[in-house]
């Protein structure tokens, strides 16, 4: 796994509020991220697949295709509006992640190559905020098959992510075994 963090996580997770959020039992009242980003891929017998996710604020940028000899191709790209309930569900799942991250508790396995339709894929997440940048980098089947309470809070952020654009990327409902939330 590659866990990478600059500076110190917990300003992140202490951050003052962009956006106005309910408050839960763990999640902090002002608790808000500037960016987030997710990056799927994976290679199948014909070709390599990606999806790529950018939450700015409350816009969601969304982006899938393949890549060909290093190069990205995309076949579709959108950019959707969250309201307060879907971006207040979002920053859940990202505190769980970061939470998880900070406890020391993000054991992940490292991301594959994309070399072959047996490798494990990639998965990539960035989380930004306060001038802070937390980067997770494992593979894409670590996440499908979550086991560990990691593995299930990246699986529970991916889904999420996934899960607010409609259509599904690409017309993909899952990818690889990684679905998405309804």
């Amino acid at each position: 796994m590659k866990l990478i963090l600059s500076a110190f996580l917990i300003p992140l997770m202490l951050l003052s509020a962009c956006a106005a959020t309910k408050k839960t039992a763990d999640m902090p009242e002002d608790f808000s991220v500037t960016e987030t980003a997710l990056y799927l891929s994976r290679a199948s017998l014909h070709s390599t697949d990606f999806e790529q996710y950018k939450l700015n604020g409350f816009k969601l940028f969304q982006e899938c295709g393949s890549i060909r000899k290093g190069r990205h191709i995309p076949a579709h790209q959108q950019l959707f509006d969250l309201d307060e309930n879907k971006h207040h569900k979002l920053m859940q799942s990202v505190w769980s992640v970061l939470k998880l991250a900070h406890d020391g508790k993000a054991q992940l396995a490292d991301p594959g190559e994309n070399n072959t339709m047996f490798d494990p894929g990639r998965l990539f997440l960035t989380i930004k905020g306060n001038g802070n940048t937390l980067k997770l980098h494992t593979s894409l089947d670590t996440v499908s098959d979550a086991n560990s309470d990691a593995e299930e809070a990246l699986n529970t952020l991916a889904r999420d992510i996934r899960g607010l654009t409609k259509p599904a990327a690409c017309g993909n409902p899952s990818f690889y075994g990684l679905g998405h939330s309804r």
